[in-house]
């Protein structure tokens, strides 16, 4: 009985070490972002226009860039941009 308690101990020790390695693998370093100019022409490539503004936000989960564009229809837009991935959010 003590073997079969063992064998499950160790078991679930390995499946723990494996999540969180594995997990420390997926996660991105927070000190990773894209720059402004990059932010800049995945806007103006998804968009097309000119771009106003743009500042980065933040957050504890989360930083973006906001950015404030001109379109070329004449309509002010704002678009969110994920620092770390460069996503339009």
């Amino acid at each position: 009985m003590s073997t079969n308690m063992n064998v499950k101990k160790i078991i679930t020790i390995l499946l723990t070490t494996l999540v969180l390695f594995t997990h420390s693998l997926a996660a991105e370093p927070a000190d990773q972002q894209i720059s402004k100019q990059q932010a800049i022409a995945l806007v103006k490539d998804n968009f097309g226009g000119k771009v106003l503004k743009i500042d980065l936000v933040e957050k504890p989960k989360a930083s973006f860039y906001k950015v404030k564009l001109l379109t070329n229809q004449g309509r002010v837009k704002q678009v969110r941009v994920d620092s770390r991935t460069g996503n339009i959010l």
